[in-house]
């Protein structure tokens, strides 16, 4: 109660007080009445108010002037009987109105929570009959409160026809007609029950929109032409299409259980699942090659490439993985390397070829010399006295010439010798000597000048020694072939070698010829700009070349001629670089 308003009620009511007791000579009735009508509308500190104003009024009315309040035992108990008795009721009040205001607040704060509830509150009786309603039903049924209170529940939950406290997603129905997903909690109290219903129809439309992609997803991927697999962040793979499925003879509940695990190659086994467990955890895409195991029980070689689907925090939601079938590729590969093999032996074949005429007639002469040198060495041991320092130098002759046709012979074996790559420790001084020792009857005969330049500190090679014998060969005589018809100037074939800063070796081959219009081209295979070549020998060069983990090519030289270049990995260099 206002301030203003409680201080006129209390004067008021005192006034009244007083005159009833002088008027009806009954001071302390009126005056407890008093105290407990000011208690029960003004409060409880107007009823003390009443009471202090009672006792002035007692002792200036109804005690005789001059004797005080304490006359006799009488006179003093009466009023101090009443005064408690008004102190007491008026506490009662009091406490009472407390009660009261604080039960209104309470509900007064209930009725507002409920009333600015999101959620749909029903109160239902035990027959489901809705006894109480928040305003909430409007927004989500489209009835007024008027309109559901004493209706039964399956008014606006038909699943609750059949009696029972439901919980849970339920359907739910509009004024309109039109469905609502909700989603129901209850609870009891008394004999009645308290439901609260929260729309969930978004959330439900949202769900059914992701299993909707979901499903059209895995359709994509099935009828994708490709086998494709995924898998959660940190699990296992927990999907693969009808291809992947059909190709390796798995089912989908084997695939989740790691089946295919089993089917991978011993070999390669260890080394994919490391790729996978280092590419999980960098979250970056990775692929690998390897053999696993088909529906024929047969291995069959397979590329997996894996990316990654990084969600907007930058994290992995999920691997997604193609397998290609690259088993053809691996056998066209093989078969390429075997044929590759047969070209190289071809080539050196057809170069020994162009080789066998002049090195016969050559080894001819060794022959015919040794045989000269013994026949005079017989004669000097048949003359009396023997002539024993001609027979030995006629011996010596003989060792000479037998020797130089060994290292001729040696040559042409190490030419038509095959066998697989074996790169071992290679001194380039040593096979240059070899090549030029092949080619001296055919540098002599088309009188050629050779000049080499190879610096004495050059580093070991990493390579095969005949395929790098074979690669200079090659070169060497297309030089020879380029300068075959020149005349008017010298014939001059010059080598040089020298280390480069990467620890490879450059060797370089230069001639005087007539040169070559696409320095590009003479490397594919067939491409020839002789009458009776093969087109094979500058092909195979640049595939052995390329093998040793090096580079060939060509340029022209000044003022005339072709230089050939070509660079070998030392032996350092391919120890620190083992995969080439």
């Amino acid at each position: 109660m206002n301030p203003l308003r409680a201080c006129a009620l209390t004067g008021l009511i005192s006034a009244f007080a007083v005159f009833g007791a002088v008027y009806f000579h009954a001071p302390f009735s009126s005056l407890l009445v008093a105290s407990m009508i000011t208690s029960y509308f003004a409060g409880r500190k107007a009823g003390l108010f009443v009471i202090a104003l009672s006792a002035l009024a007692f002792y200036l009315l109804f005690l005789e002037p001059g004797k005080g309040p304490a006359i006799t035992a009488i006179a003093v108990g009466r009023p101090a009987f009443f005064i408690g008795a008004m102190i007491c009721f008026t506490e009662l009040i009091h406490a009472r109105r407390r009660s009261e205001r604080s039960k209104m607040q309470s509900e007064v704060e209930f009725q507002a929570l409920v009333a600015t509830c999101p959620d749909c509150i029903l109160i239902l009786d035990a027959q489901q009959i809705i006894r109480f309603s928040n305003p909430a039903v409007a927004r989500l049924f489209g009835y007024s409160i008027e309109e559901v209170i004493g209706k039964p529940a399956s008014l606006l939950l038909p699943e609750a026809s059949s009696g029972q406290l439901l919980s849970g997603e339920l359907l739910g129905i509009h004024k309109r007609g039109q469905p609502i997903y909700v989603e129901s909690s209850c609870g009891r109290f008394s004999d009645k029950t308290t439901v609260s219903l929260r729309d969930i129809s978004d959330r439900k439309r949202t769900q059914a929109q992701l299993e909707a992609s979901a499903a059209n997803l895995r359709l994509t991927l099935d009828t994708i032409p490709g086998l494709v697999y995924s898998r959660p962040p940190d699990g296992e793979l927990d999907y693969a299409n009808r291809h992947l499925m059909g190709f390796f003879g798995y089912t989908l509940e084997g695939v989740r259980n790691g089946v295919w695990r089993d089917g991978l190659h011993p070999d390669e086994r260890e080394s994919v699942l490391e790729k996978m467990t280092l590419g999980s955890a960098l979250g970056k895409p990775y692929s690998f090659e390897c053999r696993h195991r088909l529906d024929d029980g047969t291995y069959g070689w397979i590329h997996s490439a894996v990316e990654p689907l990084i969600g907007p925090d930058g994290q992995v939601i999920r691997w997604y993985g193609l397998i290609t079938d690259i088993d053809d590729r691996k056998k066209v590969e093989q078969s390429l390397r075997e044929t590759q093999t047969k070209l190289t032996v071809a080539s050196r074949i057809a170069v020994a070829s162009e080789l066998t005429a002049s090195i016969v007639h050559e080894i001819s002469q060794p022959i015919a010399a040794m045989v000269a040198n013994g026949q005079s060495c017989l004669r000097w041991l048949g003359t009396d006295p023997p002539n024993h320092d001609n027979a030995k130098a006629a011996v010596a002759r003989i060792v000479r010439d037998g020797r130089d046709a060994s290292e001729i012979i040696k040559g042409l074996r190490n030419l038509f010798k095959r066998a697989e790559t074996q790169k071992s420790s290679v001194k380039l001084r040593a096979i240059v000597d070899e090549v030029f020792m092949l080619l001296q009857p055919r540098t002599q005969r088309e009188g050629v000048h050779i000049e080499l330049h190879i610096a004495s500190d050059l580093p070991p090679l990493s390579g095969d020694p005949i395929q790098l014998q074979q690669v200079l060969l090659n070169l060497v005589s297309n030089a020879m072939d380029a300068m075959r018809l020149i005349t008017g100037r010298p014939k001059i074939l010059v080598m040089r070698a020298y280390q480069l800063p990467d620890n490879s070796v450059l060797t370089e081959i230069e001639d005087s010829g007539t040169g070559v219009l696409d320095h590009e081209k003479i490397f594919e295979a067939f491409f020839t700009t002789k009458e009776s070549g093969m087109g094979m020998g500058l092909s195979v060069c640049k595939t052995i070349v390329t093998a040793h983990g090096g580079r060939l090519w060509a340029y022209p030289a000044h003022p005339f001629g072709t230089v050939f270049s070509f660079t070998i990995p030392t032996e350092t260099t391919a120890t620190e670089n083992p995969e080439q």
